[in-house]
């Protein structure tokens, strides 16, 4: 098993904007990623960045996404396609480290 490693490029500070890049020992994969532009649905804590009516800053904490065995039987027909199951894991877990929520960086505020 190699390394796998994913990365959300986005252009400046808004994360809303931006796609997936997913690579194997640091060779890019030819996939088609199912979210491509949206966050990939791992589960973690995020932070959701809004203002109050004096606007001052507000950020919100809060558990998202799909753990990682519910996160492999959605993609499961997606990740058959790149690797072997037994580097599943290790794709969701590329994914996870790098997941986002939209709101969590405030550029579109």
């Amino acid at each position: 098993m190699g390394k796998w490693e994913a990365r959300w490029n986005h252009d400046g500070i808004c994360l809303c904007v931006g796609f997936w890049e997913l690579f194997h020992d640091g060779a890019k994969v030819d996939t088609k990623i199912p979210f491509a532009t949206e966050p990939a649905g791992t589960y973690g804590d995020y932070e959701e960045w809004t203002f109050d009516e004096n606007w001052n800053d507000i950020w919100d904490s809060y558990e998202d996404g799909l753990d990682r065995s519910e996160w492999i039987a959605t993609y499961s027909d997606w990740l058959k396609t790149i690797a072997p199951e037994s580097e599943w894991q290790a794709i969701y877990d590329a994914f996870s480290s790098e997941d986002w929520r939209p709101g969590s960086c405030g550029a579109c505020i």
